[in-house]
This record gives C-alpha cells, sequence and structure tokens, in this order.
C-alpha cells in the first residue's frame, strides 16, 4: 500500500509505533479539490456531538442536525 502518513500512535513518542496513512488512490482524488477551491468538503451524517462534562469519559450525543436533510426534500419529523 502507498499512501501520506498522518500519524503515528507510539507509546515511546518516538518516531515508530503503528502508522496510519491515507491511501494514495485517495489522495489523487482530493487533492484536485484541494487545489481549486482550498479546501475540502466532507459530507455529513446528521449527528452532532457535544463536550462532556468534568470526570465524563466518551463521546456524548448533542442532538441532530437537520441541514443535511432538510435540503433534499425528503420527509422527516426534524424538516419542518
Amino acid at each position: 500500500m502507498i499512501g501520506m502518513n498522518t500519524a503515528i500512535l507510539s507509546g515511546t513518542n518516538a518516531f515508530s509505533g503503528i502508522g496510519f496513512a491515507i491511501p494514495s488512490n485517495t489522495i489523487t482524488k482530493i487533492v484536485p479539490i484541494l487545489i481549486q477551491k482550498g479546501y475540502y468538503p466532507h459530507g455529513t451524517y446528521g449527528a452532532m456531538m457535544c463536550v462532556g462534562s468534568a470526570g465524563q469519559s466518551g463521546a456524548n450525543f448533542g442532538g441532530v442536525d437537520p441541514h443535511p436533510f432538510c435540503n433534499t426534500g425528503v420527509t422527516t419529523p426534524i424538516c419542518k
């Protein structure tokens, strides 16, 4: 696999450990858009996360963002 390195998970803070990379075929799709627009528009799935209170671990579901759904013509209870 050929890709662009993005992060290394290392327990020793050295340049060794488990590496994470973006596959080269993904890069070839994203780079032209980055050059043209200056950013890459990521897809959304409508879930909003919120910050937890002190001492709480894990992700907290903050609600549903109606924006991705309401502009498509799909009828849902949250699109009014």
